[in-house]
């Protein structure tokens, strides 16, 4: 007979300190190191905060999620279209 899985949180046993670290190693000995790689530090991109006319804000994020991406990444090309064009001229 199975024993119940009590629903109630305060009543699951909570892993160790070092069960976790125990687990953590066994897991990236499978599968390898946990986490998102680090960038290179010309790919990491500055966080600004600016203010941007509502209704662009409105177009902007409706034509990016026709697009299928996120408005910021939409923004940030649009951005790079208009300065690297402008360089070059």
């Amino acid at each position: 007979m199975k024993k119940k899985i009590s629903l109630d949180p305060n009543k699951w046993r909570h892993f160790t300190a070092e069960e976790k670290k125990k687990y953590r190693a066994a897991y990236v000995n499978t599968f390898g190191k946990v986490g998102r790689p680090p960038m290179a530090e010309v790919e990491k991109a500055k966080t600004i905060t600016m203010r941007i006319n509502p209704e662009v804000l409105d177009k902007v994020k409706a034509r990016a999620k026709k697009e299928g991406k996120g408005y910021q990444s939409l923004i940030n090309e649009i951005l790079k279209e208009s300065v690297l064009s402008k360089k070059a001229s």
